[in-house]
């Protein structure tokens, strides 16, 4: 990993790459429309994490930070529901090529850590989804996934906060 950043056209094709990835899957599930009566009810993501059946395919506001361990782990926690059962990943699911420039934009704002790893507290509003997946042992598993389709803020997240 440490060549790979040594060498900047590396870097950049990796980053580019999980980038065409994101967008590559954000295209491919595209947003749905909000009917205008739908309301987002904001939900902690402790909440939303614990009782994830309330909320699937809902329009919800929830903050969490957001870790990326580059170049292919992300996902959202909670300093307060810190458990490896609490993580969920997550994905932009933007309707244009601008506005996912735009998230992506947002989402690299106050990041902290070493430049292989790093996190941001978000304020976001999305879906979440649960997806039918297979564990390690090929057991039949449920993951979740936030499609975010805004980002409200992004604030660093305070140093006295445990990295996961």
């Amino acid at each position: 990993m440490r060549r790979i950043l040594k060498n900047p056209r590396l870097a950049l094709a990796c980053l580019v790459f999980s980038l065409f990835a994101a967008t590559d899957y954000a295209a491919h599930n595209p947003p749905e429309a909000p009917h205008e009566d739908q309301q987002i009810e904001t939900v902690s993501f402790c909440e939303l994490t614990n009782h994830p059946e309330r909320y699937v395919n809902k329009s919800i506001k929830t903050s969490a930070i957001f870790l990326t361990h580059f170049p292919d782990v992300w996902f959202m926690y909670d300093q307060n529901c810190p458990e490896k059962s609490n993580r969920v990943t997550d994905y932009l699911n933007c309707r244009t090529e601008a506005e996912c420039s735009r998230l992506k934009n947002l989402s690299s704002l106050h990041r902290d850590g070493d430049g292989e790893k790093w996190r941001n507290k978000m304020v976001v509003i999305g879906q979440l989804h649960a997806v039918e997946a297979k564990d390690r042992s090929n057991t039949p598993t449920q993951v979740l996934k936030f499609a975010i389709t805004d980002i409200e803020s992004v604030t660093a997240v305070s140093p006295s906060v445990l990295w996961p």
